[in-house]
This record gives structure tokens, C-alpha cells and sequence, in this order.
């Protein structure tokens, strides 16, 4: 008998009352396809887990959150919850040894990287299976503290001020595995200053950086052209009465709606970008670099922080970002 197949001998009358309860909240809960899900997905972790002397926990667990996704549709091929149920297995020791934690992490983690505009769901998965091949099982901190930079890496943008502090704490082995690169020695401190340094080298000079955000009828955020403004370090957008928190790095770009953009403090000297816009979209970065783009010609507004603008214009619901690298 498997770890997995011994623990539902021990339960199977509360798993039975348990579905039947998620059966009842919702009726298109289908008795064998949830089977299905717990031989294909659920057994393999339990028994890839190294819970042999007792399998229950991490069974209750993985049973518990697999009923609160199924009732939410969220098992659905090719659902991210349920792409992260299938790549489980790769952190199962984990999961042993943090059953109420680490398995509803990573299912969470895997929708917000869904949920960024270019987040990349398969990606972030195969770098979390690379970061707890040379984890302890032990070490869930460790597991999901890199898991959280490997996010960043792959999309979440949201994420650079914790990833980048994160970083300074994590093995070499397992940053480099976090981030899919090797990382010189002054990489985590370049990476820090500059959104659009790399672990190693990276694209310096001034460059247009990206365009971020679209028209609403297309699927995007904005109902008209934005605006932007800088406060206390960071990037904030307002449309139409609505703000958002946007950030924006080598590695991808995210919108967050917040409640309104909030207040300089009014003690503190904002820094001036060294970055400047000019006449006729020229852009400099005050060392001799200068890009020509005639697009942002009639600038509705202009946000600098560190070496980077961000642009917008009353022809474009993006906001374009400029950036010098070094």
C-alpha cells in the first residue's frame, strides 16, 4: 500500500463528507473527474513526499485545497492552479514537511504570475523545481523566499523591492537557479540601483525601455490616456479618476489599482532624474547620451526616478518608459 493509498484508508469517510459539502456548494463538481485529480495529482506528491509514517497531514492538505479550487473551477486544464498542481511533485519534500503551507503557496504564487501581464507561468514552475532540487526540505523559508524572486524573474514586476532584498539573503546556488543566470559579484547591487541592469552585463546605454498598459476597449487598463507621477520612488499612473501603482524592469511590467495616488511628503527633497525630456521628444540622460523618439513630442506628463522617465502622451494609452543602464 502507498503512503497516498494509506492515508485515504485512514479518512476516506472525511473526505466522503467533505465532498459531499463542496458537492453541494457547487453542483457541477464532478465526483470522477475529482478522483481523477487525486490519483494524477494528489497521489504523487504524498508519495513522492518522504511521509511514509504518516502520510495524513500532507493528504488532509492537498485534499482540503484541491476541493477549495475544485469548487471555484479552478482545476480546469490548463487553469494555472492547475498547472502548479502537476509540478508539485517537484517540491514534494517540502510539502511533507510544511503541508498547510507550502502546497497553497505556490498555487497562489502560480495565479499572481498568471495574473501578470507577462507572466510566465511554465517558466516561473520550472525555476521553482530548480531552486528545491538543492533546498532542504527543511528550509520552506528559504524555498519560498526564492520561489518569490523567481516570480519577479518571470513577470511579476510588482515583486523587484522584495525580490531585490530577498536576494542579498539567498545561497548563490539557489539565487543563480532563481534566476535562471549566473550573477556577478556586483550583480544583487546593480540589479538594485538599476530596473534594467541584468546578473550579468545587461543592455547600458539609454534605450526605450518599454511601453506599458493599453486602452481599455483592447483589453488594457486605461480608459483614456493616462498621466504619471512620481512619489517616494516610485511609478504611479491616473486615468479617468482611477490610479494605479506601476512598475516596471527588465523583466516585465504590472498595473496595481490603488485607492488614489498618495501625497509627496512634504519634508523631503524629491531627487531630479538626470534623464530629461526635450523639445521635439529628444531625450538625454546628462553623460552625452541622447534618443530621438518624435512620438513623445507633445508629452501630457513626464515622471523620473533614477535614470529612468516615464512618458505619456495624449495620443497613446501607454505610458512609454525611458531608461540609461550602465
Amino acid at each position: 500500500m502507498t503512503p497516498f493509498q494509506l492515508a485515504l484508508s485512514k479518512g476516506r469517510d472525511r473526505y466522503n463528507t467533505r465532498f459531499a459539502l463542496a458537492r453541494y456548494r457547487s453542483r457541477d463538481l464532478s465526483a470522477a473527474d475529482f478522483l481523477a485529480h487525486l490519483r494524477d495529482r494528489v497521489g504523487p506528491v504524498v508519495d513522492a513526499a518522504g511521509v511514509d509514517a504518516d502520510p495524513v497531514p500532507l493528504t488532509d492538505a492537498l485534499v482540503e485545497l484541491s476541493l477549495r479550487l475544485a469548487e471555484r473551477g479552478w482545476l480546469a486544464e490548463g487553469t494555472p492552479t492547475a498547472l502548479a498542481f502537476a509540478a508539485l511533485p517537484s517540491v514534494a519534500r517540502a510539502a511533507g514537511a510544511a503541508p498547510d503551507r507550502v502546497p497553497a503557496a505556490l498555487l497562489t504564487a502560480a495565479r499572481h504570475v498568471a495574473a501578470a501581464p507577462v507572466g510566465d507561468v511554465a517558466g516561473w514552475l520550472a525555476a521553482v523545481a530548480e531552486v528545491a532540487a538543492v533546498v532542504p526540505p527543511a528550509e520552506v523559508d528559504l524555498l519560498l523566499g526564492a520561489a518569490a524572486v523567481a516570480a519577479w524573474r518571470h513577470g511579476v514586476a510588482l515583486l523587484r523591492r522584495s525580490a531585490v532584498d530577498t536576494m542579498r539573503a539567498l545561497p548563490t546556488e539557489v539565487l543563480v537557479r532563481a534566476l535562471g543566470s549566473p550573477v556577478s559579484a556586483d550583480g544583487v547591487d546593480r540589479m538594485a540601483a538599476d530596473p534594467w541592469a541584468a546578473p550579468v552585463g545587461g543592455e547600458p546605454g539609454l534605450l526605450l525601455r518599454g511601453r506599458v498598459g493599453a486602452f481599455t476597449g483592447f483589453g488594457g487598463q486605461f480608459p483614456r490616456p493616462p498621466v504619471v507621477r512620481a512619489v517616494g520612488g516610485r511609478w504611479y499612473a491616473e486615468s479617468a479618476g482611477a490610479a494605479w501603482e506601476v512598475a516596471a524592469d527588465r523583466y516585465g511590467w504590472d498595473l496595481r489599482q490603488v485607492a488614489a495616488v498618495p501625497e509627496p511628503d512634504g519634508t523631503a527633497v524629491p531627487p531630479v532624474s538626470p534623464v530629461r525630456l526635450g523639445a521635439a521628444g529628444e531625450v538625454t540622460d546628462g553623460r552625452g547620451g541622447v534618443l530621438r523618439l518624435p512620438e513623445l513630442a507633445d508629452a501630457t506628463s513626464v515622471a523620473g526616478v533614477g535614470d529612468t522617465l516615464a512618458i505619456t502622451t495624449r495620443y497613446s494609452h501607454r505610458i512609454v518608459f525611458v531608461g540609461r543602464s550602465s
